[in-house]
């Protein structure tokens, strides 16, 4: 072999290999944004499910606590981004205050429960993050063309409350090539409220 085919040999397996490894690398990335896809959509999709079950069981007060209240509404706030209910959602026969809201990007879960007299301190937790919008939207069962209730709701607006649309987006981390947002929305059904 001489030197000159040796090079040419060298070569051709270099560009070779170069193209390979840039396919490869390609290929790599696209699996990386697609597993960055799944995450978002698989967060969104759990703290939508975290939601939608808390907030079926709204009204559901075993101990009978809810019309002794000042204020004895199940729905205590109704805004189109933050919602606050009673519902035992923890299942330990207590009443249970519950808000959902955005802070930044994270969606907050806050709860205080119940001592007998009063509501304890609240405790906050997040949720999920990387979502960028949350809204609701109230029904009620006698409103005609399925025309939401409008928010804010107060006073008797917020006892007609019996199903209420809860949608949220979520968006991948800004790190990412570019910002894709994924939009998920289901309707809930106060169980308790019926």
């Amino acid at each position: 072999m001489t030197v000159v085919e040796l090079l040419v040999a060298v070569t051709l397996f270099a560009i070779f290999l170069g193209g390979a490894l840039s396919f490869y690398l390609v290929h790599q990335r696209a699996m990386a944004r697609g597993q960055e896809k799944i995450e978002v959509h698989q967060n969104a999709r759990v703290a939508l499910a975290t939601v939608a079950r808390e907030l079926r069981m709204a009204g559901y007060d075993p101990d009978g606590t809810i019309p002794e209240l000042s204020f004895p509404t199940v729905m205590q706030d109704a805004d189109a981004d933050t919602l606050t209910f009673l519902a035992d959602v923890d299942l330990n026969g207590e009443l249970d205050r519950v808000t959902y809201r955005l802070a930044g990007t994270s969606l907050v879960r806050e709860a205080a429960p119940w001592n007998g007299s009063s509501f304890s301190a609240t405790t906050s937790s997040e949720v999920a993050n990387g979502i960028v919008a949350l809204s609701f939207e109230y029904f009620d069962d006698a409103t005609p063309d399925n025309e939401s209730i409008p928010a804010p709701l107060s006073g008797a607006d917020l006892e007609r409350v019996r199903r209420v649309t809860l949608g949220l987006v979520a968006q991948r981390p800004s790190t990412a090539d570019s910002d894709e947002t994924f939009m998920l929305r289901t309707d809930v059904t106060l169980r308790n409220l019926r």
